[in-house]
């Protein structure tokens, strides 16, 4: 079986080693849960939609 380019990642991520002199900062990817509550207000409309379901038992 022979190895296609992408199956082999000397870094995960990269296709191919660094430059010399370069490094790797950071890698990873972002969590969902700080994802949702930064693009998508889920606090506030959690809140929102609480407040509305409290003033209709009210």
């Amino acid at each position: 079986m022979a190895v296609r380019e992408y199956e082999y990642e000397p870094i995960n991520g990269l296709p191919e080693n660094l430059p010399e002199g370069e490094s790797i900062v950071w890698q990873g990817a972002p969590r969902w849960t700080a994802l949702a509550n930064r693009v998508f207000q889920v606090r506030t409309l959690a809140l929102y939609f609480a407040a509305l379901i409290g003033i209709h038992v009210v």
